[in-house]
């Protein structure tokens, strides 16, 4: 079994990836070793891939969520506290607001919070990387997601800016996904919303901010809308 039929079968047997789901290809497809660095933090353990490549990947294909960077990547010291600025959620969590996305072939997705890239690499795999466009306001990890994505075989637009005021270049957009914590939803980024999102919450009435079950993950929380 592959790292990612692994992935797959957890997912499956925990019910937050269905035989039918319309993500299971992606899921099987990505590889997420591809969007992650040598050295991850899960569970509160460091796990170096160059010291321990089987625990490494087993952390990669479990249903964990991961940090990929603390401190927003600057060196402060053994002793400064390693505040986690960025991480790839659990795999679950991210099928969760995909799920509650309701985006279908063909439609156009912003995501604010490229991340790692993993996510907009499943959005591309299912929508198309021209349909999708992710947005980061980190320039370090625009650069990375941006590797990543190339790397596995995904050309979405991956732009540097602040996610509450959209990214206009790429609008309209069918559906809107915040994968960081946010207070309220952006005015900028629904600005650039299609008429098909307004239909899809309901025409004439507020947003409909979709939270899940689950409220929040390790790090923070998301809204798809």
């Amino acid at each position: 079994m592959s790292p990612p039929e692994r992935l797959v079968q957890i997912l499956t047997n925990k019910g937050s990836l269905p035989p039918a789901s319309p993500w299971a290809e992606a899921v099987a497809q990505v590889r997420r070793e591809l969007f992650l660095p040598g050295v991850i933090e899960a569970d509160d353990r460091t796990i170096d891939r160059f010291q321990s490549p089987e625990r490494w990947m087993r952390a990669v294909y479990g249903d964990l969520a991961l940090v990929t960077q603390v401190n927003e990547g600057r060196e402060l010291g053994e002793s400064a506290y390693q505040r986690p600025t960025s991480s790839s959620s659990m795999p679950s969590i991210m099928l969760e607001m995909l799920d509650l996305l309701d985006a279908q072939p063909g439609q156009r997705v912003l995501e604010v919070g490229a991340g790692t890239g993993y996510n907009a690499a499943l959005l591309s795999h299912r929508l198309g990387s021209t349909n999708v466009t992710t947005v980061d306001i980190d320039g370090v990890l625009v650069e990375r997601a941006e590797k990543n994505l190339t790397t596995a075989g995904y050309e979405p637009r991956v732009a540097r800016g602040n996610g509450h005021e959209g990214w206009a270049a790429g609008a309209p957009y069918d559906r809107l996904v915040a994968t960081y914590t946010v207070s309220e939803i952006p005015n900028g980024s629904t600005a650039q919303a299609t008429s098909s999102t307004e239909k899809h919450h309901g025409a004439g009435s507020p947003l409909n901010v979709s939270w899940g079950s689950r409220r929040r993950d390790l790090w923070g929380s998301a809204l798809s809308w």
